[in-house]
């Protein structure tokens, strides 16, 4: 089986909704940092002499801080630290099927790496910094450029990836279906 390499600070991305609550709002797409994990009763792995350790089975939970949050979970030494537990799934590829039986299993943590998103998946978000693509590219719209561009508090936090060109976003107004 794989699983997502874990590395204390690393930048996730929570997969689904892991807690709705008003004062949480742990949603799909919320960013969160890696701040340690427990490991299954049944890990058997060793660490290498780099300090890597392969594991054998999923941990049993992994923490994950949300920063400049107030809330603070009972039992856990600092605001903004949660508990996932791996969750398992099923699904079918018939489920068309009045009566679906190819099913499929899969038991993770809801977490995903994230390095770098796309400006859809940005929406709604502030970042510490960003390096947007401004040399849009077939399929992409003005619109998603200037979603990356809004994303970050000021300017000095914004790097732009590459040159680009002007025309672009001289077009004017959106025009039929596209609009």
């Amino acid at each position: 089986y794989g699983m997502l390499p874990l590395a204390k600070g690393m930048p996730m991305v929570l997969l689904d909704h892991v807690n709705r609550s008003l004062d949480k709002r742990l949603l799909k797409g919320k960013m969160c940092r890696i701040h340690s994990w427990i490991l299954h009763a049944k890990e058997s792995s060793a660490s290498s002499n780099s300090g890597a350790r392969i594991l054998t089975h999923i941990p049993e939970y992994v923490f994950v801080k949300f920063e400049n949050v107030q809330w603070q979970l009972h039992g856990t030494p600092e605001p903004g630290l949660y508990p996932l537990k791996p969750r398992q799934q099923t699904w079918f590829l018939d489920a068309y099927r009045k009566r679906p039986v190819l099913a499929i299993q899969r038991t993770q943590i809801q977490l995903a790496p994230a390095f770098a998103s796309t400006a859809h998946s940005g929406q709604g978000q502030t970042l510490d910094g960003a390096i947007p693509d401004l040399q849009g590219g077939r399929g992409v719209s003005s619109i998603a450029s200037y979603v990356s561009i809004t994303r970050i508090r000021q300017r000095e936090d914004l790097l732009i990836f590459r040159p680009f060109s002007r025309d672009l976003y001289n077009k004017g107004p959106l025009q039929g279906p596209t609009l």
